[in-house]
């Protein structure tokens, strides 16, 4: 009960913007800033981060167009796709121009991995997520 009162119309561009938000201090902020985790995988937990926050990131704002929409666009699913990958472009770049962080193509590979699991996720359980309008 509570996931369909969060997951009303009206709260999902709040959540999608302060979710963004978020991933943009937390990818911005100073190294040192961040807890280290030392967990022994063959991908770095960094890399998983990434992927994971973008994962987020993109179903936030599909489910809030989704919401928004009696039919799902391709055009439109492809917009908010290729605009999640350019904020992970500008971020990696912004991190570069950073003191404390440093920019990686790892970190925009795990960017983009995440934002095609979060489109399939969606794809795959958009007829049980959306809500029209």
């Amino acid at each position: 009960m509570l996931i369909k009162k969060v997951l009303r119309r009206k709260h999902l561009l709040l959540i999608a913007l302060v979710f963004t938000i978020i991933a943009t201090c937390a990818f911005l902020m100073p190294g040192s800033s961040i807890p280290s985790i030392k967990i022994d995988t063959f991908i770095g937990i960094d890399k998983i981060v990434h992927a994971g926050i973008h994962f987020v990131l993109v179903l936030c704002w599909l489910v809030y167009y989704a919401t928004h929409t009696v039919k799902v666009k391709v055009s439109n699913v492809v917009f908010i796709v290729v605009s999640c990958v350019i904020y992970g472009i500008v971020i990696e770049l912004l991190q570069g121009m950073t003191d404390t962080r440093s920019s990686e193509l790892a970190d925009i590979y795990a960017n983009m991995t995440g934002t095609a699991l979060g489109t399939l996720v969606f794809l795959v359980l958009k007829p049980k997520i959306e809500i029209k309008p």
